[in-house]
């Protein structure tokens, strides 16, 4: 229960995934027509392409948890799916042989290993999936026959929800294959008539093979799986980066994982001499793939969670000696106390402060993450386009506004993905995509992440006497192109002085339209109250022109609103006016 307690915990966060929108939008497509889609419906620039949507089954689950109990209900959804999770981890490695102790400190591993990829998205039913999997084959270890038939009906749910299934076949087949090898060594002591028959094994695995091709695609499917996970696209996204990666080389997951590995190899004897083999051969098949993405850390912490187990329960025994016994319900309270602490730190928020990441324990939906004040100032001002938009945000541009995006989360074409790549990077001929595809609306994210060096896109369209910037804020940016539709729009809203990077304007202009100066910087205030990034820039503003008590306003303004950046300190300090009254 404890373990449980840490996983609802870890699962609870206020929502700031971007696949999740369009799986949402998905789900509400198929229940609306009654059936999966076969084409793509979603974005203009692949319409009527063949789609293989190989999570429709978690696309309509997580849309009528949504349409039901809104985000906090899908939050809580994923609460207690990973709860199970974590549960069913427990309690396999209690079937494998090791003590509470030593089976609660492996389920508490493996979920820090994937506590950062815990949030609403088709996804957290593999967590469950391969974890239920561990459950039904240690129970089968330990003499339960029966258990086997939930194997194939287990996979024939899997397949119809997530790719992930082909990591729950990788498993199963490192399984089939340590029993096998079992076989070949001398049986340990009070191993009596005979081993488990390996038959029933290889029959439910050959018909959990066959049950994946239970699903709407039919051997389509698995073949949309194995491009998914060869795709060259998973090289441009984030999440599909190896731990090696500058952006999480020193994250603590990275370094538990690592240690992780080192404890499991330390303990590849006691997993030899207690014949848990299977738990070994799967860390030596997913060992490779984590080290290639950070993003498979999370299924190899969960597959290799027993065996984890069963090797801490072995350097126990052999560190406790005689008193193993009699230590072993103590260890387990202390061990579930931790789990609970760990837990009640997760809620605080002290865990992710710990870490270092800006995440909090909540129900709702992480607003800053999304361009909100920008699609409501495109629907106050009635304006429709053709888009260009990055993926992040295309699935929820599409579950809000119901617009055909350039393109989202989804792989359905890798070309789709080089071609958004060479507009964001303004490589030769990305001016014909554009043209091509009739784009007439850009919208971008503020990269708050540049560190200082700004994406060629946006100086590209700064200088570009075809393209008007009509909104920004300090999450995303709007740019129209100057066609006649939008010429009223551009006459009202175009910024001629103020932008989010630098002033592209002279001193003297500014002084002679200072009163769009100032009209562009209530603007900006109007439709995003909230905006720091604006206070930063009137500041500097005021401050160029001397206006010393405008500035200091301005940057007070901004410390309110976002009191942990270090900026405003060196701001107010600058104009002797820190701390702020």
């Amino acid at each position: 229960m404890a373990a449980a307690l840490l996983a609802f915990a870890f699962a609870c966060l206020d929502i700031e995934d971007y696949d999740l929108w369009w799986q949402l939008r998905a789900g509400r497509w198929i229940a609306e027509h009654r059936g999966p889609p076969r084409t793509e419906v979603f974005t203009h620039t692949r319409q009527g392409m063949p789609w293989v949507d190989s999570e429709w089954g978690a696309e309509i689950l997580l849309y009528l948890v949504m349409t039901a109990g809104g985000a906090r209900g899908l939050i809580v959804l994923v609460g207690a799916l990973a709860a199970v999770a974590a549960c069913c981890l427990v309690l396999a490695a209690r079937d494998e042989g090791a003590g509470p102790a030593s089976a609660g400190l492996a389920a508490g591993g493996a979920l820090f290993l994937l506590h950062f990829r815990l949030f609403p998205r088709a996804e957290i039913f593999t967590f469950l999936c391969l974890s239920l999997l561990l459950l039904l084959l240690a129970r089968w270890r330990r003499g339960r026959r029966w258990t086997l038939f939930g194997i194939p009906l287990l996979f024939l749910f899997w397949g119809n929800i997530h790719p992930g299934v082909l990591a729950g076949g990788l498993v199963l087949a490192c399984y089939v294959a340590a029993e096998a090898l079992v076989r070949l060594m001398p049986p340990l002591p009070g191993e009596s008539e005979g081993r488990r028959p390996l038959l029933p094994l290889l029959a439910t695995s050959a018909l959990a093979a066959l049950a994946l091709l239970g699903n709407p695609y039919g051997v389509r499917a698995p073949l949309e799986w194995l491009r998914l996970s060869g795709s060259d696209v998973n090289r441009y996204i984030v999440e599909w980066a190896p731990p090696t990666h500058e952006m999480f080389r020193t994250r603590t997951f990275v370094q538990a994982y690592r240690v992780w590995t080192a404890i499991l190899l330390l303990s590849l004897p006691v997993l030899w001499r207690r014949r848990r083999l299977g738990g070994a051969l799967a860390a030596g098949a997913l060992l490779p793939m984590a080290m290639r993405s950070v993003r498979i850390i999370a299924v190899y912490g969960i597959a290799t969670a027993p065996a984890m187990a069963v090797s801490l329960h072995g350097w126990f025994a052999l560190a406790a000696g005689r008193r193993a016994v009699k230590l072993r319900t103590p260890a387990g309270l202390v061990v579930a106390a931790l789990l609970v602490l760990a837990a009640l730190l997760v809620v605080q928020g002290s865990f992710y402060r710990w870490e270092g990441e800006d995440r909090r324990f909540g129900f709702g939906v992480s607003e800053q993450d999304y361009p909100v004040q920008a699609l409501a100032f495109l629907r106050a001002n009635d304006i429709r386009g053709t888009v260009f938009n990055e993926y992040r945000w295309g699935g929820w541009l599409g579950w809000v506004a119901g617009m055909k995006v350039f393109q989202d989360g989804r792989t359905i074409d890798e070309t789709l993905f080089r071609e958004a790549f060479a507009v964001l990077g303004t490589a030769p001929g990305f001016e014909e995509i554009l043209d091509r595809y009739r784009v007439d609306m850009i919208f971008l994210r503020y990269p708050k992440d540049s560190a200082g060096q700004l994406k060629v896109i946006f100086r590209w369209l700064a200088a570009s006497p075809e393209w008007a910037l009509v909104f920004w804020d300090d999450v995303a940016l709007v740019y129209l192109k100057r066609l006649p539709r939008f010429q009223p729009v551009i006459d009202r809203f175009a910024y001629r002085h103020l932008f989010p990077f630098e002033m592209q304007t002279s001193r003297a202009a500014l002084q002679n339209d200072w009163a769009r100066v100032e009209a562009e910087v209530a603007r900006v205030k109007t439709w995003s109250p909230r905006c720091v990034l604006i206070r930063q820039v009137a500041g500097q503003l005021y401050a160029a022109f001397g206006m010393t008590d405008r500035a200091k306003t301005e940057y007070v303004e901004g410390y309110r609103l976002d009191s942990n950046n270090p900026l405003w300190e060196a701001r107010l300090r600058a104009l002797d006016a820190w701390p702020p009254r």
